[in-house]
Parts: C-alpha cells; sequence; structure tokens
C-alpha cells in the first residue's frame, strides 16, 4: 500500500548525482515511464537512462525524507541555443498525485537558475500548465507517416 503524498514541510525537491539516479533506476523509471508514450517514440527508458549516466541530463525527485518514497521524477537537460540563452528543460515528468506538486515549482526553477539557466520549460501535456500555472507558447501536432 501507498502512503498519501506528504505535506509541503516534509517533501523534498532533489536533484540526482548520475550514481545516484542509476542506483535508484528501478524507483525513477516506473515514474518516468508514465509520460514515455507522449514523446512518440522520440526516446526509450534506456536512453534517457544513458543520458544521466553520462552525465548530460540529470533526475530531479520529490520524496519524502520521513519514508524514502518517491512520488515524482523529473528528466531534465540543459540546452544552450546559439543565441546564447540557456534553458532548463523538462521533456519527462511523470508520479502521483502530480495535481498536489505546484507548490516545487519555485524549487524547480530555483534549480534551473542554480544551472545559470536564463529560462525553465516544460514538454508534455497540456495539464501541466494547468497545475503549474504556466502559459502555453505552442502546442505541437503530429501525424504518422
Amino acid at each position: 500500500m501507498t502512503s498519501a503524498v506528504p505535506i509541503l514541510r516534509t517533501a523534498k525537491l532533489t536533484t540526482l548525482s548520475a550514481e545516484q539516479a542509476v542506483a535508484n533506476w528501478n524507483a525513477i523509471e516506473p515514474l518516468l515511464s508514465k509520460s514515455l508514450p507522449y514523446a512518440l517514440g522520440r526516446v526509450s527508458m534506456e536512453d534517457v537512462k544513458d543520458v544521466v549516466a553520462k552525465e548530460m541530463g540529470m533526475i530531479v525527485i520529490g520524496w519524502d525524507p520521513t519514508t524514502s518514497e518517491v512520488y515524482v521524477a523529473f528528466f531534465c537537460e540543459i540546452q544552450t541555443y546559439k543565441t546564447g540563452r540557456k534553458c532548463f528543460h523538462i521533456s519527462l515528468a511523470g508520479g502521483r498525485e502530480i495535481g498536489e506538486w505546484d507548490h516545487l515549482w519555485p524549487v524547480l526553477k530555483k534549480i534551473g537558475k542554480d544551472q545559470d539557466c536564463d529560462h525553465i520549460e516544460i514538454s508534455g501535456r497540456p495539464g501541466w500548465g494547468r497545475v503549474l500555472g504556466l502559459r502555453e507558447v505552442s502546442r505541437m501536432y503530429v501525424e504518422d507517416l
């Protein structure tokens, strides 16, 4: 039985080192794999694990330090554009009770800022915009050929 999502004072958002992420992949993969269908086959969990292991991307988790239970995971990459703008990009995110984690958005923004990024963005379902109060700047339309 899984416990309820912890209240703010016990929840913690942590950036894992490559070694920590790989060592805890069994807890992270089921959370991130929930968003994999929305990647439309452009990435696999093996790809994500490889990028993280090579320190070309990172995993951020939301967890309860009192129980060590992980509730949400984010796969993040830093993209530097030719213009010099540096983006903290979250391309996969998943977990339990996502609607209850909006209070952690400022912490994610701080992680991006600590990486010297100019802005933060999430690629994902429209629900993320509603949950986090983000503005939508575009949508992608896809058709298989």
